[in-house]
């Protein structure tokens, strides 16, 4: 039988919880590479949620979600995630009552950008599309292959 591997189960999936709490761009020495991937997110949206914190206004996506940190190899599950803007647009945009659950997967990462505070910027590559998967379209679908009971007759 196959070892399952450990977790730590979050409040939410951010990059800020799966890579600790200070993001080192010095350690990473970003100014000698092009890009350092950080960690890989996936997930499906079943509902989103609007917030705001200091930073300005965001989306919380609710739904089934896991974190790697491609720096330790830790997992990490969550009900929720918050992805970086660019990214959040992206999701949000697929997500619609008719295009839930939405199913995406990324690999984020940054690189060097002396013009930001931060001194870098986050990068993307997706690991699959963000999808949608309309569970009922499927059920209806098996369901009309499916012969219909004959109508119940009301005595008169």
């Amino acid at each position: 039988m196959a070892e399952k591997r450990k977790f730590e189960v979050l409040r939410k999936i951010t990059v800020k919880n799966v890579m600790g709490e200070a993001l080192d761009v010095d350690a990473l020495d970003l100014e000698k590479k092009k890009q350092v991937l950080l960690m890989r997110v996936y997930g499906c949206v079943t509902a989103i949620k609007p917030g705001a914190s200091d930073l300005g206004p965001y989306v919380r996506f609710i739904g089934e979600f896991k974190g790697v940190n491609l720096q330790t190899g830790e997992l990490f599950v969550a009900p929720a995630c918050i992805m970086p803007r660019f990214l959040e647009e992206q999701i949000a945009g697929a997500c619609t009552p008719e295009s839930m659950p939405v199913m995406f997967g990324f690999d984020i990462g940054v690189k060097w950008d002396k013009t930001t505070p931060t001194k870098y910027q986050y990068t993307a590559v997706p690991v699959i599309e963000p999808k949608t998967s309309n569970a009922m379209l499927a059920l209806e679908e098996q369901i009309s292959k499916l012969a219909l009971p004959a109508p119940v007759k009301k005595a008169a």
